[in-house]
């Protein structure tokens, strides 16, 4: 549904779907039950980021974040 977190994460169409409602969700959860093509490019897309998005990685850029000052 597009809260928390969600956009950091899924990039709508590469490597998940992101609805704005309840009907939109569903209609999605219909597209890809029926589209084997779509589920594939979904799929794809998420093994390609899997490995960029770790607790780690997400740490550090925390880190950084925080620690950095304003000048």
């Amino acid at each position: 549904m597009g809260i928390g977190s969600l956009a950091e994460r899924v990039s709508h169409g590469l490597n998940g779907l992101i609805a704005g409602s309840f009907e939109e969700l569903g209609h999605q959860a219909l597209a890809l039950c029926r589209d084997e093509e779509l589920l594939a490019i979904l799929k794809t897309g998420a093994l390609k980021q899997r490995g960029a998005f770790t607790w780690a990685r997400s740490a550090k850029l925390w880190e950084s974040f925080l620690l950095s000052t304003p000048r």
